[in-house]
């Protein structure tokens, strides 16, 4: 938006720039709705401040704030709102793009004039009111979330990972014998769509990324007979013109030099592997941009995929594969997935703010000195206003490709008004220009054999979306892909509350078209979360989703108080078939189950077909079975509470779900890993027939929260968990590495068959070792009855019959204890939280 000509002194811009009182109905101490279960649980205000105050430092000052989008330079806000006058809310309508890139930058100018402003007076706030303690709506619905969320429990980190059947892809199985079975596919959430993830197999070769190397290892070796070893390749240091990234550490950035950011390296690693017939994609990602530059969108080039000729694989454990192209690409690495030839990778873009704004209008600033909270926030929006066409502009030229903006969706605000008008509440942390998530399609079979070519059949769109950084939120089925963002509504009462929008692509051979959008009430936990289901009845295509909506709290009297409990819903949403593929479309919720879980969260959730199954928990764990056969209308048939909870659900076959979790006491206290069958025969009665609890207390896996880490093999019945033990807080002694459980439903119970130890006692922990930087992701292959499993720094081959070890790899056998950069064993241990 053109500021440079406002009249400052208008009685029009006076008029909607004045000071508005704030309607009662949309404080946000405002009364909760009659009916709704409320709570009086409180934390004092004083106790609060401290860490409030951190983290305002930490995210960036960027609390909501009254503001016009119409600024002038005389006038500062005071109110809690802001005026838009090109942009709207998030509907169907913004997957239109844009006709011109010039509508795309004078969009960005009033979206980031609302930024600055949000900026500016919440760095008022901070520095110069000393008891100021608001606080921006964050997911849980309190402040900055931390508040917020059933009683004492707080979501734990989810690892990225990736809904109707899991199933185990490329894999073979001899369904015959009970030994003898190969399973070395990964653990997909949908059949004929494979997931990205970082070790991966073709039956005959393993390929694993190990730091910024890819190792090769056979499959198929026995001791004595063949090296195991096959290649290693260490990604190249030169960009797609043959420069070397590290010739001139002044221009172009190495792969290998430290970040300005907590002092912490930012080497480039790989972040995923897709496998697709003779062709090995290795995607590499870095925290820092792979060019020395400060572009307006921050993650400038910050995903790399090279393609490797693996047809031919060298065998004498040293040679690289042979390179045949390469492509850089807009972002940060979230997900990928191929389906037959094709390719789909999500990333995602966030603004360099600092650079480009905050630091004009840093009130610790040394030009701000001396000035009273007004003159600062009056100097401060001058500032502002004279970067906001440049930032725009720069922007715009850093999304547009040829002069071509069509592939930019338009810019939306994230909160919705009850009655749809222009006014809004900054009530979140930004509710414009959040992530910029783009999904990159392209045919992996057409690609030139020449390690200096690169993938220019690249389709490309984007989108600034509100995705949450702190979950797996991308759902893929084979013709659609699904991401889930974060928005809030207001509704009747004037209560704003958290609702999840979803945008749908269409799937179509080596492109991906944002055709669907919808909204549903809270948050959603994973991909698991999220299910396509396509009726055959009635010829629909349904979106199926499970959420949580959070506890709220308020200032009362000076305590914060929480006034409503949180609840969990599924949702069904229809996809209207539409003849014009390029026409979006806005998916209605034609069903939905609600009520479930009062007063706690969802932990876990799958759709499977015409059921669906939902976890809950707070102390206890229900285990909801929801019959899901009329979309229009989902039923909550049957409710088993147990002791525990289970982070993820397998179904094995049509009547029974094997689960795994932690056992809990009374109280909720999460005390060991925990693995339960449910017979799930009838619907409206589940029951749990086995389980097996860990005998330490601290025992976690990271299958409870990145499923490609779950490996169940169907004909042995045998169940290959990686399995972490803390000593510190635990009879049982140090364990880092997997165990191999008998989980078959015919026995009377489940039992251990062994453990696979890559680290356990005081090995681990020695001032002796001198492991690399590098880790090997917890995974576990089968082959011909053999289990190859892969974790921290070594690779171990075990016969499942004999328990017997075949053979052992160290991938750090050759280095040198006396070497400055040795490293004590490094393994994963899953958050728990009670």
């Amino acid at each position: 938006m053109d500021t440079s000509n406002q009249n400052i002194d208008s009685d029009d811009e006076e008029e909607q720039f004045h000071q508005q009182s704030e309607p009662e109905k949309a404080r946000p101490d405002a009364p909760i709705e009659k009916g709704k279960k409320t709570s009086t649980r409180s934390i004092s205000r004083g106790h609060l401040l401290a860490g409030i105050g951190i983290l305002v430092g930490v995210v960036g000052l960027t609390v909501g704030l009254s503001v016009s989008s119409s600024l002038h330079k005389k006038k500062t806000p005071d109110t809690l709102y802001a005026t838009i006058n090109r942009l709207s809310s998030f509907d169907a309508s913004v997957l239109n793009g844009y006709d011109s890139c010039q509508s795309l930058q004078l969009d960005l100018e009033e979206a980031v004039e609302i930024m600055a402003m949000t900026q500016i007076e919440n760095a008022a706030k901070s520095h110069f009111q000393s008891d100021y303690s608001d606080w921006f709506l964050q997911r849980g619905g309190g402040m900055g979330g931390f508040l917020s969320g059933p009683a004492d429990a707080m979501p734990e980190i989810m690892d990225e990972a990736a809904d109707a059947d899991t199933t185990m892809s490329d894999s073979g199985s001899d369904a015959g014998s009970s030994f003898g079975e190969d399973s070395y596919g990964t653990n997909n959430q949908f059949d004929g769509v494979d997931e990205a993830d970082l070790v991966k197999s073709n039956g005959k070769q393993v390929f694993a990324a190990y730091g910024s190397e890819i190792v090769v290892v056979d499959a198929n070796s026995d001791t004595g007979t063949t090296t195991q070893l096959l290649s290693r390749t260490q990604i190249p240091t030169d960009d797609e013109n043959g420069v070397d990234l590290c010739v001139d550490y002044d221009d172009t950035n190495c792969y290998e030099h430290d970040s300005f950011w907590w002092g912490q390296s930012s080497n480039i690693e790989i972040a995923s592997l897709m496998l697709h017939k003779d062709v090995l994609a290795v995607i590499t990602s870095s925290s820092t941009s792979l060019r020395n530059s400060s572009p307006v969108l921050q993650n400038s080039r910050h995903t790399r995929i090279f393609f490797y000729d693996i047809s031919n694989i060298p065998t004498d454990g040293l040679s690289p594969l042979t390179l045949l192209a390469r492509k850089d690409l807009q972002g940060v690495y979230k997900t990928a997935r191929s389906i037959h030839d094709n390719a789909h990778i999500v990333t995602g873009s966030s603004l360099n703010i600092y650079q480009h704004l905050w630091k004009h209008i840093n009130p610790w600033d040394e030009k701000y000195e001396n000035m009273g909270e007004s003159e600062y926030k009056q100097s401060a929006l001058e500032a502002a206003l004279s970067q906001v066409s440049k930032i725009a502009s720069d922007l715009t030229a850093e999304l547009n490709s040829d002069d071509d903006c069509s592939k930019v969706s338009k810019i939306a605000v994230m909160l919705k008004n009850v009655n749809g008008g222009s006014r809004i509440p900054l009530i979140t942390a930004s509710p414009v220009l959040q992530t910029f998530t783009m999904v990159h399609s392209f045919n992996l079979q057409e690609l030139v054999k020449d390690a200096n070519s690169v993938l220019t059949n690249v389709s490309s769109s984007g989108i600034f979306f509100p995705t949450p950084s702190y979950t797996s939120n991308v759902m893929s089925s084979a013709e659609k892909l699904v991401i889930a963002g974060e928005s809030y509504v207001e509704d009747d009462e004037g209560e704003w509350n958290e609702q999840t929008v979803l945008l749908v692509y269409n799937l179509n051979n080596a492109t991906s078209i944002p055709k669907y959008v919808g909204e549903v009430p809270g948050s959603v936990l994973n991909q698991f979360s999220m299910d396509h289901y396509f009726d055959s009845d009635d010829g629909e295509d349904y979106l199926r989703i499970a959420t949580t909506s959070w506890a709220r709290w308020r200032l009362v009297d000076g305590m914060w108080q929480q006034v409503s409990v949180s609840e969990n819903q599924v949702s069904v949403l229809k996809m209207p078939a539409s003849d014009d593929e390029d026409d979006a479309t806005m998916m209605e919720v034609v069903g939905s189950a609600t009520g479930l879980g009062l007063d706690e969260r969802i932990y876990a959730a799958r759709f499977v077909g015409e059921k669906a199954y939902l976890v809950t928990f707070r102390q206890t764990d229900p285990f909801y079975t929801l019959d899901m056969r009329d979309p229009t209308n989902p039923v909550a048939a049957g409710e088993l509470k147990i002791l525990g909870f289970s982070n993820y659900l397998h179904p094995i076959n049509d009547d029974l779900i094997l689960a795994i979790g932690q056992n809990a006491t009374e109280l909720g206290r999460a005390n060991g890993l925990q693995i339960s069958l449910f017979d799930v025969s009838d619907v409206a009665n589940p029951t749990r027939v086995k389980n097996y609890v860990e005998d330490a207390e601290w025992s976690t896996s990271e299958a409870q929260y990145d499923h490609k880490a779950f490996r169940y093999l169907p004909a042995s019945k045998l169940l290959i968990l990686p399995l972490y033990i803390n000593s510190y807080s635990s009879p049982v002694e140090f364990f880092d590495g997997f165990v191999v459980y008998d989980v078959d439903e015919n026995k009377e119970q489940f039992s251990k068959k062994f453990n696979i130890a890559h680290a356990e006692g005081k090995d681990a922990s020695s001032s002796a070792s001198c492991w690399s930087a590098a880790k090997l992701t917890s995974r576990s292959l089968v082959f011909d009855g053999d289990v190859m499993t892969l974790k921290g720094h070594t690779i171990l081959r075990h016969d499942l019959e004999t328990e017997e070890r075949v053979w052992s790899l160290n991938l750090d056998a050759e280095r040198d204890k006396d070497e400055e950069d040795c490293n004590n064993w490094y393994y994963d241990s899953p958050m728990i939280v009670n």
